[in-house]
């Protein structure tokens, strides 16, 4: 950018490259310099860090326009919508699975029992009631009915943690209907209390969304702790639908789970990415399955951008909606219908609102941030819950007023906000696209990383069907370095050259993973998102490459190899592999050039290590250099490996003894 002054008022112009901007991006950048530029200049003691960038056009785009989703939908509780149905097609199965079917007359009847009880209990409204039942067992769905219809909230669980109604319960939409436990970055669950009103609302656009009917039914996979059964079970029965249950011993099992799609013509699919990328693998190379799935939800975790073509090549004609949003949140309050994936794309677009929802992307003082500028995304609207349980504290700092409540019609006053930790950013169009968590970027060797963008582009190599990044601590030095572990297409995976070539393509070198780490499947939780902790440690075994091990031919060759086996902490290393093929990186390569100086007396500078990265490569340059230094780096070589192999007796013993090493 080039600015002059003309008669009293600055011009100039922007030179770009095409390659990487269009001219609506640059027109963009250009109104937030001017925009910045005259607020500046009408309050010039003002902090910069209260100056506005946004016009007053765009601020009530992002803030009113790309959330105006007002929708009506039912004043009504959740059992209350099951109860309509129950009165309306009291003969149709509601629940089927291992234990036989129950009709909606029958399974009311079995709620009502449950109810019952607990009313003579002093269950009432926002009591909470315990609910620890197997996945997979119609007394789960029973339980969940007969909680809310006595009035209360049921806490979820699982196992191994912890007649008529009496008359009517006066329960409303503002109380609570359960109180599901979410993990913390302090390692303490906080249990998130919900009430109707949001489920119903969210339960409700899904239905209406994807044409959910009586002709319906659904795959209930999730376990009762997980929020996303919230809509398995009581969206479907919502709608009409049968819930279909999985045998409990079989429940983590994708090909029982295919078995059911086919047994029971399950229609609609709800589910963590990984569960669905699991049922496609379970059906390789069999024929389409036309007349089953035709529309599935997917929430909770990343989706990888191979995965809807995946699935429609089984599920002919399927609707595929990625989902996002948060428990916080009553589940979802983001939807993005993937009709068809760009091969640009480095992951699935996050979305838009939901009806009756609200997103909005801040910076660190709560302003909404420009178009294409990471920020953090924050939720509002119908579906907020009322918060933590027992936790006020957390509560405030999560759930905040809402900056701009009552300045624009559909932001009412006393709105809140819920400040979900995930970073964002808006596309031109107000399609939200997710870039990670916050709490996932991390500093290695002094730089910002964001663990996310790295999987995401790792997922986009044709071989790699799944994959997630981390930051493991080198065991010597506690210093990161990061690791990628990937669930390859097939085997033999690729190498670790060509995965590194390929991130390499988009990333500056200090984002490609020191590290690959090939699996057969990731580590998931109870939910279906991946369990970072269950991770592999990373071995010391030398990483898949295109080179072919050779070993050491020489005693040189063979302590360069083993200073490259200290530094790098391998098992083996050839004298022909790369040096940051093998995971090395520019501070180990100061560690080897160090130690190369120190064990051969002879100078090695950093660059020539980069410029030699085999072993073959650095004994030759250490060789070279004891010529020149007139050093018998061969003798060094001889003693070092004697070292190598001696006790620590014997090597202080050795080296305590005055050596001669010069020609």
């Amino acid at each position: 950018m080039q600015l002059r002054e003309v008669d009293g008022s600055l011009a100039g112009f922007v030179e770009y490259s095409t390659d990487l901007f269009d001219a609506a991006t640059i027109r963009r950048l250009w109104t937030h310099v001017e925009t910045l530029l005259e607020a500046a200049l009408a309050a010039p003691t003002a902090p910069l860090d209260d100056v506005p960038m946004l016009t007053p056009d765009e601020l009530a785009g992002t803030v009113a326009d790309w959330n105006d989703t007002t929708t009506d939908f039912p004043d009504r509780c959740l059992h209350e919508l099951f109860e309509t149905r129950v009165a309306g097609q009291p003969d149709a199965v509601a629940v089927t699975g291992p234990e036989g079917p129950l009709t909606y007359r029958e399974l009311d009847a079995r709620a009502n029992a449950v109810a019952h009880r607990l009313c003579t209990l002093g269950v009432g409204p926002d009591t909470l009631v315990g609910l620890c039942v197997q996945r997979g067992a119609a007394a789960a769905v029973i339980g969940m009915l007969g909680v809310l219809k006595a009035g209360g909230a049921y806490l979820a669980g699982t196992p191994g943690t912890a007649g008529p109604p009496a008359g009517p319960v006066p329960v409303r939409p503002h109380h609570l209907a359960y109180v599901i436990y979410t993990s913390g970055s302090t390692g303490r669950p906080k249990g998130v209390a919900v009430t109707h009103r949001g489920v119903v609302n969210n339960v409700t656009d899904l239905n209406r969304r994807a044409g959910i009917g009586p002709a319906d039914r659904v795959l209930a996979l999730s376990p009762v702790s997980f929020d996303m059964s919230v809509y398995e079970v009581l969206g479907l029965l919502a709608a009409g639908g049968t819930v279909v249950l999985p045998e409990p011993r079989h429940a983590k099992d994708p090909r029982h789970w295919l078995d059911l799609v086919d047994r029971y013509a399950v229609t609609v699919w709800n589910s963590a990415p990984t569960l669905l990328g699991a049922l496609v693998d379970a059906a390789a190379d069999q024929p389409p399955r036309p007349g089953t799935l035709r529309v599935a939800f997917l929430g909770g975790d990343w989706i990888p951008v191979s995965l809807p073509d995946r699935t429609r090549a089984l599920f002919p004609g399927l609707t595929f909606v990625s989902l996002g949003g948060a428990t916080e949140a009553s589940i979802h309050s983001v939807v993005f219908p993937v009709e068809s994936t760009d091969p640009s794309w480095v992951s699935i677009p996050y979305g838009r609102p939901m009806a009756n929802q609200q997103l909005l992307i801040v910076d660190k003082e709560l302003r909404p941030v420009p178009v294409g500028v990471p920020g953090e995304l924050c939720l509002g609207g119908v579906g907020l819950t009322r918060g933590y349980l027992h936790r006020p504290g957390l509560t405030a700092a999560r759930f905040i007023p809402h900056p701009y409540a009552g300045g624009f019609p559909v932001v009412p006053p006393g709105a809140r906000l819920y400040r979900t930790g995930d970073l964002a950013r808006y596309r031109a169009d107000g399609v939200v696209e997710l870039l990670g968590r916050l709490d996932h970027q991390v500093k290695v060797r002094g730089h910002r990383v964001e663990l996310g963008e790295i999987a995401a582009i790792l997922r986009q190599h044709a071989a790699v069907v799944e994959a997630v990044a981390v930051v493991g601590a080198d065991s010597d030095s506690g210093a990161g370095r990061l690791v990628a572990y990937y669930v390859p297409l097939s085997r033999p995976e690729p190498t670790t050259s060509e995965l590194r070539a390929h991130i390499k393509r988009t990333l500056p070198d200090y984002l490609v993973p020191e590290v690959f780490v090939a699996l057969d499947a990731l580590p998931l939780s109870p939910n279906g998102k991946v369990d970072r902790k269950a991770l592999p440690p990373v071995a010391g075994q030398r990483p898949t490459l295109d080179t072919e091990l050779v070993a050491p031919r020489s005693p040189l060759e063979q302590a360069v190899a083993d200073i490259w086996r200290g530094v790098l902490q391998l098992d083996t290393v050839g004298v022909h592999d790369d040096f940051f093929d093998l995971g090395g990186q520019s501070l180990l390569a100061t560690q080897v050039a160090a130690l190369l100086r120190e064990s051969f007396r002879v100078d090695v500078p950093l660059r020539a290590v980069f410029e030699a990265p085999t072993v073959a490569a650095q004994a030759e340059l250490v060789s070279s250099a004891g010529q020149v230094d007139n050093v018998d780096v061969a003798a060094i070589a001889e003693i070092f490996l004697q070292v190598s192999r001696m006790s620590d007796e014997q090597a202080r013993a050795l080296l305590a003894e005055p050596v001669e090493v010069s020609s």
